[in-house]
């Protein structure tokens, strides 16, 4: 399958910082551009989450026109915080990454760092049974059209668990 450049779709740039560390939620998304709805989608989640996360300070919120290499800074009408209380420094690298795949074969990640718990250790598959607002978010994420699409605008089916780790890039940044 020939890879597609990154501004095939508009995107949704949510940036966060968690555990003392920035970083940034990607929502691709396709149709008519709706910046409310768009943030009403991203604040189901992280309500979705709140157990599962430590501290969320929102610093920002912009769009990407399709086609487009440069983002618009836009007005944040959620909280400006979300989750449970803060994490210390090495917690950013732990991650909820749900993950779906279009029916064109396109693979799609939404990622959360600054998991909660990581007693699993590296490369541990959550349920929904072990954790219903990992079903939460699931059903969030398979009804979000025209948001959390693929990067070939098509609307992805979303596996039924939440992968969970710690990421390298962040535990070796943090090192």
């Amino acid at each position: 399958m020939a890879p597609l450049p990154p501004n095939s779709t508009a995107r949704y740039f949510l940036d966060y910082e968690t555990c003392g560390f920035d970083h940034t939620l990607v929502m691709r998304a396709h149709g008519t551009r709706d910046d409310e709805a768009a943030v009403e989608m991203v604040v189901s989640i992280l309500d979705a989450l709140h157990d599962l996360i430590f501290e969320y300070n929102i610093l920002g919120w912009r769009f990407q026109a399709d086609t487009s290499d440069v983002s618009e800074e836009l007005t944040w009408t959620g909280a400006t915080t979300y989750g449970g209380s803060a994490g210390v420094a090495f917690q950013t690298a732990q991650y909820l990454d749900f993950v779906g795949r279009s029916a064109d074969g396109r693979r799609v990640r939404a990622a959360f760092f600054g998991a909660t718990f990581s007693e699993q250790g590296d490369d541990y598959r959550v349920s929904p049974t072990e954790q219903p607002a990992v079903g939460d978010v699931i059903g969030i994420l398979n009804t979000s059209d025209p948001y959390f699409v693929s990067i070939s605008s098509e609307i992805p089916s979303w596996k039924n668990y939440a992968n969970c780790g710690v990421n390298a890039y962040w535990r070796n940044k943090v090192r």
